[in-house]
C-alpha cells in the first residue's frame, strides 16, 4: 500500500463529457507514476453508447493510438498519462500542426480497412445519421423543460428539428468515389482543441468517447469549425468564439492534400482538381458539425448543475446560429454557381 502522502491528484480544467484527475505517486518503486483517473459523465448514455465506447477504446490502445488502459469499471477507467499540453486553438492554424493532425487523420482513417479492425464496431449507418435522430429527439425532449425552454424556443426548436432531413441529404448529394469525402470510415469525431496534445514525441489524439463509423469529410470539417472556437477561457460563457480564425481557403487546400496524400497513398498537390472535390464536401459537413453540436450543448445544459461554469446554452445558441449563417452562404454560393454541387470554401 502506497503511502497517502506520497499521492497527489489534480482535477483537470479540460473536458467537456467527463471529469478527469491526473495522479501522481512520489516512489522510484512504482513502474507508472502517473496516470490519468477518468470518471464518465453523467446521463452520457444519451449522446453515445458506452459499451462501444469502451470496446473502440480497448481497440484504439492495442492499435498504440488511445493511451494505455490500466484499470476500468463501468463509472471509470484508469489510462496511460502523457507528459504533454492541449493544443491551443491559436495553434490549430500552424502550418506545422495542420500537417500533423491532417497526416494522423488520414492515417486513423484507414484503420477500419485493416483486417484485423473489430468486426463489431462496423456499423450499417454513419454516426451523423443515427444521432441527427437520436440526439435530435432528445433535444426536442429536453427543449420543453423549464430550466431550457424559454431559450429553446427562441432558437426555434421546430425549425432546427426540420433542418435533419433536408441536411441528411444535402451532405451526401453529388460525387462520390474513394477520398471524395464520401467513405465511411472509422473518424474520432470530436476533433478540438483539449483532444489533441502536444507531446515531446508528436502530436497525439485522445478522448474517442464520439468516435465510430463516418464519412471521412466529417473530421476535417469539425477540426477547422474547433479552429474558431477557444474552450481554455475564463470568462463567461467560457468559450470564445473567433470567427477570424478560420482556416483560410489556402490552409484548408493545404490541410486536405496533405490528409489525402496519406490516405490515398499518392502525392496530392493542393491545387489539384481532387481536393476541390474533397473540400466541397468537407464544407457541406460543417452544416452536420454545427447543428449536432447545438443539439448536443442543449443536453449537456440539462444535465449539468447550474453553477456558474460552462454555459452550454449558450454555446447551443451560437452553434445553431454559425448553422444558419454558414448553410446560407453556401446556398448562395452555389446558386451563383448555378449548380447542385461544386466548390463551396466557406470563408
Amino acid at each position: 500500500m502506497q503511502p497517502m502522502q506520497d499521492i497527489t491528484v489534480k482535477k483537470l480544467d479540460s473536458g467537456l463529457s467527463n471529469i478527469n484527475y491526473r495522479v501522481r505517486i512520489a516512489s522510484p518503486a512504482v513502474s507508472v507514476p502517473c496516470v490519468l483517473f477518468r470518471v464518465y459523465g453523467k446521463g452520457m448514455t444519451i449522446l453515445f453508447d458506452s459499451t462501444m465506447e469502451f470496446q473502440t477504446f480497448k481497440m484504439l490502445s492495442k492499435f498504440q493510438i488511445a493511451p494505455r488502459l490500466y484499470a476500468s469499471d463501468d463509472d471509470w477507467r484508469i489510462e496511460e498519462w502523457h507528459d504533454s499540453i492541449p493544443l491551443p486553438t491559436r495553434s490549430m492554424r500552424n502550418p506545422s500542426i495542420l500537417a500533423q493532425v491532417a497526416a494522423q487523420l488520414g492515417r486513423l482513417h484507414k484503420i477500419s480497412s485493416k483486417s484485423d479492425f473489430p468486426a463489431e464496431l462496423q456499423a450499417e449507418q454513419p454516426l451523423h445519421v443515427m444521432r441527427l435522430e437520436r440526439w435530435g429527439d432528445a433535444f426536442s425532449q429536453i427543449a420543453g423543460h423549464p430550466r431550457v425552454a424559454n431559450s429553446a424556443a427562441r432558437m426555434g426548436v421546430q425549425e432546427m428539428l426540420a433542418e435533419r432531413e433536408w441536411l441528411a441529404k444535402f451532405v451526401v448529394e453529388g460525387s462520390s468515389g474513394t477520398g471524395s469525402g464520401l467513405d465511411v470510415v472509422f473518424s474520432h469525431w470530436d476533433l478540438q482543441e483539449n483532444n489533441v496534445l502536444q507531446t515531446p514525441y508528436g502530436l497525439r489524439l485522445i478522448d474517442f468517447e464520439y468516435s465510430g463509423m463516418e464519412h471521412q469529410a466529417f473530421d476535417i470539417a469539425n477540426y477547422f469549425v474547433e479552429c474558431t472556437i477557444d474552450y481554455l477561457h475564463d470568462e463567461y460563457p467560457y468559450y470564445k468564439l473567433g470567427l477570424h480564425n478560420l482556416p483560410t481557403e489556402s490552409e484548408q487546400r493545404f490541410f486536405c492534400s496533405v490528409y489525402l496524400s496519406e490516405y490515398l497513398g499518392v502525392a496530392v498537390k493542393p491545387e489539384d482538381a481532387v481536393v476541390s472535390v474533397f473540400l466541397d464536401r468537407v464544407q457541406r459537413f460543417t452544416l452536420v458539425s454545427h447543428l449536432l453540436w447545438a443539439f448536443w450543448s442543449v443536453i449537456k445544459t440539462h444535465q449539468q448543475p447550474v453553477d456558474g461554469g460552462f454555459d452550454y446554452l449558450h454555446c447551443a445558441q451560437t452553434r445553431w446560429l454559425l448553422y444558419r449563417q454558414s448553410k446560407d452562404a453556401m446556398l448562395q454560393a452555389l446558386r451563383e454557381a448555378g449548380q447542385g454541387q461544386g466548390s463551396t470554401t466557406w470563408h
